[in-house]
């Protein structure tokens, strides 16, 4: 029994040959016949083919295609045998005949009209009865179709790529560039066939380029000539094989709705969204009778007549959440007096709803000042990009100018701290008188080893705190990476500890001295006589002048002209496509640069003021930083350093766009959007996977809106997510090629449910069928969508 709906997307090839085709193809098919048709069936079930054809050059062998139908009926893969011919039609480009070869594809539901066409191309000798050199021409082509009354679907063969400069024989291709695009888009092929995976690329790039994609569509097919080597072409084929994907049921009408519509075929067997959190079937108990509608993954939509329950149905799936108590107390007393139970419930959370009137409301609320553009679009922006990384490197340089800018002012402090003194010219001569003692002790600083100490021990907690919060994501290679790079930082610790504990030992032992050294002297000063005294002051001046020098000097050492020298750290923004729209998390920065950090600086500084190292004094930097507090005990170098923070903190602030054609739309949209727009929102896979229930999306959108833009975006939502719809709308139905129809209707005052693809149909109704005697607008909508295919309609 045929499903409603499609399930699971169905593997195709309809371009196998028989030994029917021996006058062209002679003893590469001669194994092909009815008697090895068992072979080609296994074959074909080893690939999972669903759906076959064998199209044979220019004849039909009526008794083979009627033997493999037989045959395969009992197969448990392949679902459909379709009767096809593979054509050699012959068309006049400037003067010279080309042929095309055309798979011809027919309906299989008129058995005397197959027959009527196995007759038709009846071989006489050996030979079709062509009408030209070795084809037929397209003359003939067409009466054929015409007199064997039946509907067809039509594949050009073509193993050339699209615009290929040496198009082979016989494909579509050859006829040339102009008549070539008029024989595509304007009348007969509905279909292409290319054999190889780099066919496709080119086939797509052409395709696109042209704006057609609308009227052109893609199959591949094997071409087997020999069916023991299936897939491929015989034993000289080693060529990788890239089958066709349809969704569609695997019918005639299946097939005919898939090759109008480019989203369903591919050479993949994806289709349908992978969200798990699905509604599988619509169950209803309808006068005392469960009836249990299966739901696709894709689009379902609900239709019917005015008044029949189509949004009722929608809010008895959200457990009527979304009305008030009226409301539902209306809705269920309807219920109650059709004797429907609707039995299919939505638990809170699993859902977006939007009932109708909903966006209509959302847009006024915009409008009126009630509700903001941008708190909706902030739900479809990505996570902030994290700037710690970013903002560290940046506070190292900083602070790599602020230890030059201290060195700078520490060296004029040197200088203008130099001591002066008398020299006692008339005493220096004289003979001791008595012990005198000078001099003074200096111990290295341990600020720099400290210092290291502290960044090696900030960064053992961050690996901490990485361990323990990211545990699950981490790999056991990685877990063993952050160990062994806790071992190296544990080490450096541990010898710049012993640095800092000998030179605090040392200032120990230092202080000490002094101390004793301050006593003894004070002791001695007591005792000695003046002129002793004298010598002992000036001794202790040279001293302290000695001193001052050699300070002086190593200060001057640490001078140097600062400039930032560094690669350039790159901003990675994070980015989330919705539709034709771009969100993307970013900082106010691409790049930390250099330049940009001097800018950071000129901007904490007063116009026309730069930092000299060669001459900089601390009341110098007060004097070039903006707005300096009045504070006088504050250091203008860690003021310095805090406001350049402050500004890169600023520049590296968070920032949000929203791109289109490489424009960002951002303060344009924060400011309003239309529902146009609603729907490509709704199209943002990160959302999740909550199943999507509207009722009549084409409120508030134009028709031309709905056909350019919103199916689109419709068909974006459905690559993520379940979607349920109520609409109105043909064009939602039709050209939207929802996976499901769900038709309400009353019947002798009892509620009936029809329900299944477009192409469904059964002894007691076809989806199509129904959707035109029950929309507005349907029958054209179908016609269109189906041009050729429908020419009973």
């Amino acid at each position: 029994m045929t499903n409603t709906i499609v399930e699971k997307p169905i593997k195709v090839d309809l371009h196998i040959h028989s030994a029917a085709s021996s006058h062209k193809d002679g003893s590469k098919v001669s194994q092909n016949t009815a008697e090895n048709l068992p072979v080609l069936i296994q074959r074909l079930e080893d690939q999972e083919v669903n759906l076959v054809s064998i199209s044979d050059h220019d004849c039909f062998d009526y008794d083979l295609y009627r033997s493999f139908v037989s045959l395969a009926s009992s197969s448990e893969v392949i679902e459909k045998v379709l009767p096809a011919v593979e054509f050699s039609v012959g068309y006049k480009v400037e003067g010279e005949l080309r042929v095309v070869h055309i798979v011809t594809v027919f309906d299989d539901k008129d058995q005397d009209a197959l027959k009527r066409l196995s007759e038709m191309l009846e071989l006489v000798n050996g030979h079709p009865s062509y009408d030209c050199a070795e084809c037929f021409s397209e003359k003939s082509y067409w009466e054929i179709i015409k007199k064997t009354g039946v509907d067809v679907v039509l594949i050009a063969h073509q193993k050339n790529s699209l615009g290929s400069k040496k198009p082979r024989v016989n494909d579509a291709s050859s006829v040339g560039e102009e008549l070539f695009n008029e024989l595509v888009f304007l009348d007969y092929f509905e279909a292409y066939e290319y054999k190889n995976q780099k066919n496709e690329l080119f086939n797509k790039t052409y395709n696109y380029s042209k704006e057609e994609t609308e009227q052109i569509r893609f199959i591949t097919g094997s071409d087997c000539h020999n069916w023991s080597c299936y897939p491929h072409v015989d034993s000289n084929d080693s060529s990788i094989p890239h089958p066709t994907y349809l969704k569609c049921l695997p019918t005639f009408r299946g097939l005919s709705l898939a090759v109008t519509d480019l989203g369903r075929i591919k050479t993949v067997p994806k289709f349908f969204n992978p969200a798990h959190n699905t509604l599988q079937e619509l169950e209803l108990v309808v006068s005392g009778t469960r009836v249990k509608v299966p739901l696709s993954k894709g689009i379902n939509a609900i239709i019917g007549d005015n008044s029949i329950g189509k949004s009722l149905m929608l809010n008895a799936l959200t457990g009527f959440r979304h009305v008030n108590a009226s409301t539902k107390n209306g809705y269920n007393r309807y219920l109650a007096k059709i004797g429907v139970s609707i039995e299919s419930k939505l638990e809170e959370g699993s859902y977006k709803f939007d009932g109708q009137g909903d966006i209509k409301d959302i847009f006024e609320g915009i409008r009126n000042g009630r509700t903001k553009a941008s708190d909706i679009l902030s739900r479809h922006f990505p996570e902030p990009v994290d700037n710690s990384a970013v903002l560290t490197a940046g506070k190292s340089q900083i602070s790599l100018l602020c230890d030059s800018t201290r060195k700078a002012i520490e060296f004029s402090n040197a200088i203008s701290s130099m001591p002066s003194f008398d020299i006692p010219t008339d005493q220096l001569d004289a003979p001791a008188e008595s012990v005198s003692l000078t001099g003074s002790l200096r111990t290295p600083s341990p600020n720099k080893d400290q210092a290291v100490i502290d960044k090696a021990e900030e960064i053992l907690a961050s690996l901490d705190s990485m361990l323990l919060e990211n545990r699950n994501a981490l790999t056991p290679e990685d877990t063993e990476d952050i160990k062994e790079a806790r071992k190296h930082l544990s080490g450096i610790v541990r010898r710049h500890k012993v640095v800092v504990g000998a030179i605090k030992l040392k200032k120990r032992i230092a202080n000490a001295f002094s101390a004793a050294f301050s006593s003894t002297k004070t002791s001695v000063a007591k005792v000695i006589t003046d002129r002793q005294q004298a010598v002992s002051s000036y001794n202790e001046s040279i001293d302290a002048a000695a001193t001052a020098i050699i300070n002086a000097v190593e200060k001057k050492a640490c001078v140097a002209d600062f400039s930032f020298e560094f690669d350039p750290i790159p901003v990675v923004p994070k980015e989330n496509p919705v539709g034709d729209l771009t969100f993307v998390s970013k900082l106010g920065i691409e790049s930390l640069t250099p330049a940009l950090l001097n800018s950071v600086l000129s901007s904490v500084l007063k116009v026309n003021k730069c930092l000299d190292f060669t001459r900089l004094t601390r009341s110098d930097l007060i004097e070039a930083i903006k707005n300096y507090p009045d504070d006088v005990g504050l250091d203008p170098v860690a003021v310095l350093k805090e406001r350049m923070i402050n500004e890169l903190e600023k520049r590296l602030a968070p920032q949000n766009a929203i791109i289109k054609d490489q424009s960002d739309l951002y303060e344009e949209l924060s400011q309003g959007f239309n529902a146009q727009m609603y729907f490509s929102l709704m199209a943002d896979s990160a959302l999740g996977e909550s199943v999507y229930l509207i009722d009549q999306p084409e409120d508030q959108i134009s028709q031309n809106a709905i056909k350019h833009s919103v199916l689109k975006e419709f068909r974006s939502i459905a690559q993520s997510r379940q979607v349920i719809l109520v609409t109105h709308n043909p064009q939602f139905l039709v050209n939207l090629d929802v996976d499901n129809v769900i038709a309400l209707s009353m019947e002798g005052g009892e509620l009936c449910v029809r329900h299944g693809a477009l192409e469904y149909e059964c002894a007691t109704y076809s989806v199509l069928q129904v959707v035109a005697d029950t929309v507005e607008g349907g029958l054209d909508t179908i016609k269109k969508r189906m041009k050729r295919y429908d020419k009973n309609s």
